[in-house]
């Protein structure tokens, strides 16, 4: 009997406390509430440098081509076949180039480029120009030419994959690299520019500092796309700005020449 009391006591207390640690804990998040509002409400936001809200230039770019190999790579340590898909960047700064034509070249910009020549043509953000446009945004489109390789070759991830292009069923035209035995840790095959992976990196590229909207039926960056022919992107800077002043905005066009071999 007295064990039975002494239980009712003991859970009779639990219940109490219980309910002071619901109500402390529920205060404590209403005052919270309370103090966060009150503290937000008084501030007053200073917008960011004219010089950053305003800024819509390029940082760098990037550039990939992938190519996924089904069922054709094989894994020595497992011995069996699996698919990879591999990736290969591509310089966006300049295409080292041979003239293997038989005659002379004439680049876009005029420059004459002599059978058996190598040259360094540059590529990306140093190929940047103008042309007018009154429908953009500052009246100007801003048209980046990238130069790529007829070529491209794709590396295994290691010395314990190799490509086995007799197990490979697509349609496109790979050739082992330094191959043995029938397999190899390389293949080359040629760059398909209905597949290359582009990204345009902005000054101001924290968070949604600025945002990327394709126009015209463009790819979206960062994503294989199709670049047979110029693609236009639109940036906008998104940084906090004095009231009534319009978001800076711009139109970049991508175009992607791709050079004999």
């Amino acid at each position: 009997m007295v064990t039975d009391m002494n239980n009712n006591k003991d859970n009779k207390n639990m219940k109490i406390i219980s309910k002071i640690k619901n109500a402390t804990a529920g205060l404590f998040l209403l005052l919270a509430a309370v103090t966060v509002t009150s503290c937000q409400s008084g501030l007053n936001y200073d917008p960011a440098p004219e010089e950053y809200y305003t800024d819509v230039d390029l940082y760098t770019s990037y550039m990939f081509s992938r190519y996924v190999f089904y069922d054709c790579v094989y894994a020595k340590n497992y011995d069996k076949y699996t698919t990879y898909m591999a990736q290969t960047q591509l310089s966006t700064s300049k295409l080292t180039w041979t003239n293997n034509t038989g005659s002379d070249y004439t680049l876009a910009d005029g420059t004459v480029v002599a059978a058996g020549q190598t040259i360094d043509i540059p590529s990306g953000l140093q190929t940047m120009t103008t042309r007018d446009d009154a429908s953009a945004p500052d009246g100007k489109i801003y048209v980046i030419t990238f130069y790529v390789p007829s070529k491209v070759t794709y590396q295994s991830p290691n010395k314990g994959y190799l490509f086995d292009l007799s197990k490979y069923t697509g349609s496109d035209n790979f050739s082992l690299v330094d191959g043995e035995n029938g397999k190899s840790e390389k293949v080359q095959g040629d760059l398909n520019v209905k597949q290359l992976v582009i990204s345009l990196v902005s000054n101001q590229n924290y968070g949604t500092d600025t945002t990327w909207q394709p126009l015209n039926g463009a790819p979206e960056l960062g994503k294989p796309g199709d670049y047979s022919e110029p693609r236009q992107y639109m940036i906008t800077n998104n940084m906090y700005r004095p009231s009534g002043v319009e978001a800076t905005k711009r139109i970049y066009e991508v175009k992607v020449v791709q050079m004999p071999a």
